[in-house]
């Protein structure tokens, strides 16, 4: 199955972002999705299915989210859907992957300075 193509972002993640770069000074939206990405996954709750727009300005191909390790990054993707009884196609799998990318922004939106953030990042 091929990697995903593109990953748009909501308004609402994208101004998370703009914050959380201000707050930690890390400055590269594919890095902030990533560990965005890696700290929901981490959490064993199903993420909430909602229905979000993309309607930012934020696209990235599935190469620069995943840089150097995109084989692991859908490897941990199709381990949650199937843990989470998600069907594996491609839409699930884009779908899936925004979620977590989605929760994990909106945990990571609470941390007001990159020692906060690593803290958070560290519990889990």
């Amino acid at each position: 199955m091929k990697p995903l193509k593109n990953i748009r972002i909501s308004q609402k993640a994208r101004e998370q972002l703009i914050q959380l770069k201000r707050h930690t000074g890390l400055q590269h939206w594919n890095e902030l999705c990533r560990w965005a990405f890696c700290l929901s996954i981490a959490d064993e709750t199903v993420p909430l299915d909602s229905r979000m727009t993309a309607d930012s300005s934020i696209e990235m191909t599935w190469e620069i989210f995943s840089g150097n390790h995109g084989d692991i990054y859908m490897s941990l993707l199709k381990q949650r859907c199937y843990k989470d009884n998600v069907e594996i196609n491609p839409e699930n799998l884009l779908r899936y992957c925004k979620l977590h990318i989605h929760r994990g922004i909106d945990k990571m939106s609470k941390c007001k300075t990159l020692t906060s953030l690593l803290k958070l990042i560290d519990l889990n």
